[in-house]
């Protein structure tokens, strides 16, 4: 804090120690409520030492004009061992609104500094999963995409996993193609909705918040990566049924169909959020495949989500990646759905997709009206139907 010249009037810092023990800083301003209690001999203390004058004065100019420094730790710890848990220390320039714009020192959502710096570093991804752990990966993958669709934000939500944000480092080949694949598809995702410029700010988060999309990567490469995968999986539930001798694993032949019904369902969904990109009568016959590919696998996912490993089992689900990312910035509260609602919410958005898809099938207005109630189903479609249809040329809503 500045020091003032002979004279001049003192500036004063009003702070206050709480029940936890921690400091407030509060700046001085024109009083416009009854001031709190004053701890009277606590303010003379800090007074008395404020006015002290002699070694630790450092001159400085600023702004063409000369400046004296001083260290006030002394005068805080002072003022401070002077007073009582609850008392309140401030000048009589002191008002509420000040209280309202404090910044509480210590505080993790408040202080900068504090939020992230006892956090360790998240972990990398693992060279090899459990086909337990994989399965709860995906899953939990899917209930941040959900999430995403619904307006949280992509880093709390997609991105909570700490794994996709080394998608760089080696790890699981099944897990390295699923995570490309949830990456690029909320790459996708992402410039569909920005491209046509339709959502509002409570139903899509637009913001990236730094995360890696891998724009390097062509989606060719990922689907091929996705589909060795899904023909590796294919190969040993084929080899488990089979078993050496007649004899049958009946929980990893489980375990291995709940692999293989992920593997598809996260390929399908990849070429279908690719492909709502590209216009044209192709990519519009793939998408219309890959949905009715998607919406035949929700089922078995659903029926294996007890084989998946529960989520506080995995260390990959901090979100320390993307604490780091926001900073000392308070993070929203995220509220993800279950890994149940989360398939159901996947199927009713398939659904609205598929009910766009039909707009081909429009010649009338009549057509239209019909059409607009299928694809809305009652009630506002999502985001992402709305963008995709926009980008045919038409708007969703309720006639």
């Amino acid at each position: 804090m500045p020091w003032p010249g002979r004279g001049d009037a003192i500036p004063m810092l009003d702070f206050r120690i709480d029940r936890r023990g921690s400091l407030g800083l509060y700046p001085s301003a024109p009083p416009r409520y009854t001031a709190p209690r004053v701890d009277r001999p606590a303010m003379e203390s800090a007074l008395a030492l404020l006015s002290l004058s002699g070694d630790g004065l450092l001159d400085e100019e600023l702004d063409g004009l000369p400046m004296q420094w001083r260290d006030a730790l002394a005068s805080i710890d002072a003022a401070a061992d002077a007073m009582k848990l609850g008392d309140l220390l401030h000048g009589q320039c002191f008002s509420m609104h000040d209280a309202m714009s404090a910044l509480e020192m210590m505080d993790p959502q408040m202080d900068a500094g504090m939020a992230t710096a006892d956090q360790p570093p998240p972990p990398p991804p693992p060279a090899a999963l459990e086909l337990t752990e994989f399965v709860a990966i995906v899953d939990e993958m899917l209930r941040g995409e959900v999430a995403w669709y619904s307006g949280l934000p992509l880093v709390q939500t997609v991105f909570r996993l700490d794994w996709l944000h080394a998608t760089r480092e080696p790890c699981d080949e099944r897990l390295g193609a699923v995570m490309m694949g949830a990456v690029r598809s909320a790459a996708a995702v992402r410039a569909l909705i920005m491209r046509n410029a339709i959502s509002e700010e409570e139903d899509f988060s637009s913001s990236s918040s730094g995360v890696d999309l891998r724009d390097d990567v062509q989606d060719a490469d990922v689907l091929k990566r996705l589909v060795v995968e899904e023909e590796a999986a294919a190969g040993a539930l084929s080899a488990a049924k089979g078993g050496e001798g007649g004899s049958q694993d009946d929980g990893r032949i489980a375990l291995l169909g709940a692999v293989m019904c992920r593997l598809r369902l996260r390929r399908s969904l990849f070429c279908l959020l690719g492909n709502l990109l590209r216009p044209g009568p192709k990519p519009l016959e793939t998408c219309r495949r890959m949905l009715a590919l998607c919406q035949g696998q929700i089922q078995p996912v659903r029926e294996s989500i007890g084989l998946g490993a529960p989520a506080d089992a995995l260390n990959c689900l901090s979100g320390r990646a993307s604490a780091k990312l926001l900073g000392s910035a308070p993070q929203r509260k995220i509220d993800l759905p279950s890994r149940e609602d989360a398939l159901s919410r996947l199927e009713e958005l398939l659904a609205q997709i598929k009910a766009v898809f039909a707009i081909d099938d429009v010649a009338d207005l009549d057509a239209l009206q019909a059409w607009a109630q299928a694809a809305v189903g009652g009630k506002e479609a999502n985001v992402l139907a709305r963008s995709y249809a926009h980008a045919e040329g038409v708007n969703i809503f309720i006639i």
